[in-house]
């Protein structure tokens, strides 16, 4: 994708449009390298910036990764899905933590359970949001994140 179509639209807005539309990997092949257009161009997350002139291998290779890189997300993307869906349909509440407590993911139980939403626990401290008392109700346990 060329930054300047000579159209109604620039380049940008073009590969926007065809990214939602089409799920294709962007490679910009371009003259113009200024601060304000390469800030827009990556905003659209491209695989590729090529400046002119360029030589075909370099353009060959830059094509080659992109559709590489772009085949390895999809299926990142589709893995995470598919291992997602048995967390958030499981009757148990889940919830993901990094090494330090901080939360990552909440199924729609843990949600319930606690009466946050993801966004409001994302990235607090597990402690904060869940607390385990003893079976005596009495004195909190140590957070499970911690004993590790």
């Amino acid at each position: 994708m060329d930054i300047r179509l000579g159209n109604a639209i620039d380049g940008v807005e073009a590969a926007v449009l065809k990214k939602e539309s089409m799920d294709i990997p962007i490679i910009y092949l371009s003259a113009y390298t200024d601060d304000e257009t390469l800030s827009r161009a990556k905003r659209t997350q491209p695989f590729g910036y090529i400046v002119k002139p360029f030589w075909e291998y370099e353009l060959r290779k830059t094509i080659e990764m992109a559709l590489f890189k772009h085949t390895m997300e999809r299926r990142l993307v589709e893995r995470e899905q598919w291992l997602s869906t048995p967390l958030r349909s499981t009757g148990d509440g889940v919830i993901a933590t990094q090494a330090d407590g901080k939360i990552l993911f909440m199924n729609p139980m843990a949600k319930k359970l606690t009466a946050q939403t993801e966004h409001e626990a994302m990235g607090r401290d597990f402690s904060s949001i869940f607390k385990i008392v003893s079976p005596e109700g009495s004195e909190s346990t140590p957070d499970p994140c911690r004993t590790l």
